[in-house]
């Protein structure tokens, strides 16, 4: 079964770019479909996310915001 994932990110972002690697990292052994929203593109987002970045939506729920350890993130697409 391939996960859905939405992660809102925008770019210089630090914790954005830990989570987009490990993603990738994920997708080799994990389906994952990802889909990355620059925040930046869209006043609504960054008025939603702007601090909370990066938020990772999974399967259309809201699974996580800000930095995600691997073992949490692992957990996460488990569980769902």
């Amino acid at each position: 079964m391939t996960r859905r994932l939405v992660v809102y990110s925008k770019p210089d972002c630090p914790l954005c770019d830990i989570l987009k690697a490990q993603l990738d990292s994920l997708d080799a052994r994990v389906a994952l479909d990802v889909k990355i929203v620059d925040i930046t593109t869209d006043a609504s987002l960054e008025e939603d996310f702007r601090l909370e970045v990066p938020v990772l939506f999974v399967d259309g729920r809201k699974a996580a915001v800000g930095k995600i350890e691997d073992a949490e993130l692992v957990r996460i697409l488990e569980d769902r």
